[in-house]
């Protein structure tokens, strides 16, 4: 069983049933009884039920394990006696209907020593729990070279968003306890020799293709411009491959490092979530999955991604810039 896949470059509840009835009269008082019903919890929990007496009626709850369609209600009957608001109390003659929501007359008003029913009071009412989700989600990232290099660019990174594989959903006493795997997959590739416009690479300060007449142009190309995301170099008309190379690299590491990072969050709202049944938590492993994803790309931004790899790789470019100066100057080239 999996859960999506993306590519990025660079409580089940019984009804419950409220009704309200009398029962024996006293003379001067009337009598409700009150019918009340509890949830049901139709997950895979074993049926329990427990009492409890004391400081009132005895109160019986049921959770019922049920298959769908099933239903299951714990009854109490409460009984209360309600005094009988002083006034006419003799002689006098008194209404004999109740009204009923919406001013229509109701049944007739009880006499003393009658007993009469009256409308259900109060609406239905559901509620529904659920168990709690806990677990975890496997991390593996790899990044290598691979891929293509996106036209225009001297080096890029691509990325995929893998499934969720080796899904494993226990049902236990109030809780699913899941296991999943998320194998992230980091792909860089680098242009060889030649720049996306022509640019020569300058592989070192000794390298054949740097003459008297061009050193100063390729130590400038070469030197990371601080004002400009973090340090990008010029390239304009050098570049150096083995520098881009760790350019990228840089992003495929930040890319598994949120990856990884994604899914410690994700697993921890997991953990605050409920589920009913098997099909609400594989819902809300494919949530899980889309709280990674997001997770990597709110990290992964421009211009934020790129000023950190240029500030990376500026004390590198910057050393080769000066060196190739320091030795042009000198007179090291032919």
């Amino acid at each position: 069983m999996s859960y999506g896949r993306g590519f990025r470059r660079d409580s089940d509840g019984t009804s419950g049933r409220s009704r309200a009835d009398a029962s024996t009269a006293v003379p001067g008082k009337r009598t409700l009884t009150e019918a009340l019903s509890v949830d049901a919890d139709a997950t895979a929990a074993p049926a329990r039920s427990h009492s409890s007496s004391g400081g009132g009626a005895s109160i019986t709850e049921t959770d019922h394990d049920g298959l769908p369609g099933d239903t299951a209600t714990a009854e109490t009957r409460m009984a209360a006696t309600v005094p009988r608001a002083q006034g006419n109390t003799g002689g006098g003659t008194e209404a004999k209907t109740d009204a009923q929501p919406g001013g229509k007359a109701g049944a007739p008003a009880a006499g003393a020593g009658e007993t009469h029913a009256v409308p259900d009071i109060g609406v239905l009412e559901f509620e529904t729990d659920g168990d709690t989700v806990g677990g975890s989600i496997a991390f593996t990232g790899a990044a290598g070279r691979g891929g293509t290099v996106d036209a225009g660019d001297f080096g890029t990174t691509s990325t995929t968003y893998p499934a969720l594989t080796n899904v494993k959903i226990t049902k236990g006493t109030g809780a699913f306890t899941v296991s999943a795997d998320f194998a992230m997959k980091v792909e860089w590739q680098v242009l060889s020799g030649t720049g996306p416009r022509g640019q020569v690479n300058i592989a070192s300060d000794s390298d054949p293709a740097l003459t008297k007449t061009n050193y100063t142009t390729a130590a400038s190309d070469l030197t990371p411009n601080m004002s400009n995301t973090g340090g990008k170099p010029p390239r304009t008309k050098f570049w150096a491959q083995d520098l881009t190379e760790i350019h990228e690299k840089f992003h495929a590491d930040e890319r598994i490092k949120y990856g990884k990072l994604g899914v410690t969050e994700a697993v921890k709202w997991l953990t605050t979530q409920t589920a009913s049944d098997e099909a609400g938590v594989r819902s809300l492993l494919g949530q899980a999955r889309d709280k990674i994803i997001a997770y990597v790309r709110s990290k992964m931004v421009n211009p934020g991604k790129e000023e950190r790899a240029y500030a990376d790789g500026a004390p590198k470019y910057k050393a080769r810039a000066d060196a190739i100066k320091k030795k042009g100057d000198a007179g090291g080239y032919p």
